[in-house]
């Protein structure tokens, strides 16, 4: 159970932070628990309303793997995907390997982001080290 608790109180830390993704390898980090038992609890915590996840399509072309769509869903059609940066063209035929690109990534909900700020407007904001960064890792 205490592992669960490490977990809840990274979230609530993150919660108070001004980005708007994280991955479950951040909450890994420093927490020191295994990224199966961090994720798995992530998505309990989808359930509780606390936290939505997303899935980014990152681009597989040789030394690029930016993200290139955010959805809420896995399943998409890739036929209109297109790297801007690399030229890499997703077809019909990358159906089967489109989950080799596809990463998960966690917002924290608006609703559980404000109740936190009202249950304890005393807590100071501990911004992470964010330069250029939308989310973290």
């Amino acid at each position: 159970m205490a592992l669960v608790w490490k977990i809840d109180e990274v979230v609530n830390e993150i919660a108070l932070w001004p980005i708007k993704r994280f991955y479950p390898t951040l909450i890994a980090k420093r927490t020191g628990i295994s990224l199966d038992a961090v994720f798995t609890r992530l998505l309990e915590l989808t359930k509780d309303q606390k936290l939505c996840v997303k899935w980014e399509l990152r681009c597989p072309g040789d030394n690029c793997a930016r993200t290139l769509l955010v959805i809420d869903e896995k399943t998409i059609k890739l036929r209109d995907v297109f790297c801007q940066y690399c030229g890499h063209d997703f077809c019909e035929e990358d159906d089967g390997d489109i989950y080799e690109y596809i990463y998960p990534v966690f917002e924290v909900c608006k609703d559980y982001k404000e109740y936190l700020r009202k249950v304890n407007p005393s807590i100071k904001k501990k911004q992470p080290l964010m330069i250029g960064k939308k989310h973290l890792n």
